[in-house]
């Protein structure tokens, strides 16, 4: 016959049972998933001229750039993050109109304040991205112009020197078709 106290068997179960809530505990909280902060920017889209090289498919566009390799780039080294850093947070956009005028960039990730920097650097991005296309094709233009000028006839290349000139002007004045909003 066992020599075991009530006591003794009362204090093995309240450790083995101690063991394993704890255990329960620590298992559970490895598997929790961390809560995840957001934070969005609009922009929003101005059709330009033809010359400007307007978005055909607005949504379509500005949802590729800002999804794309090239911007969550651009975004890493302009806030000097890692690439492990910034592969924490996801970047989204999703159009805030029927009309595809706006857009709102979304960032979700671990911590609310790097997601609001990189929310609102993912947009000046964008935008700067989008000023510089349309500077390029102006540039297009201009080498366009710049050939046809010795193939025009004598009294017409003061016109199209003109132009150049104009095109170079708008060059440097050229905004973009994109603003930031908030």
């Amino acid at each position: 016959m066992s020599t075991h106290s009530p006591t003794r068997t009362f204090v093995v179960a309240t450790a083995v049972l101690t063991v394993v809530f704890v255990l329960l505990a620590i298992a559970a909280c490895g598997t929790a998933k961390p809560s995840q902060a957001h934070a969005s920017t609009v922009v929003a889209y101005t059709s330009t001229a033809p010359l400007l090289r307007p978005l055909a498919d607005p949504r379509a566009e500005i949802e590729a750039l800002v999804t794309g390799p090239a911007l969550r780039e651009r975004v890493r080294q302009n806030l000097g993050l890692t690439a492990q850093g910034l592969a924490a947070y996801t970047i989204d956009c999703t159009d805030r109109t029927s009309s595809s005028l706006q857009f709102v960039i979304t960032v979700t990730g671990p911590d609310k304040v790097m997601a609001a920097r990189i929310s609102q650097a993912a947009a000046a991005m964008l935008v700067e991205m989008r000023r510089e296309a349309q500077r390029a094709s102006l540039r297009r233009a201009e080498q366009i112009l710049r050939a046809e000028i010795p193939r025009v006839s004598r009294k017409d290349r003061p016109l199209l020197r003109q132009r150049l000139r104009d095109l170079r002007g708008l060059e440097q004045t050229v905004t973009g078709d994109l603003t930031v909003v908030t």
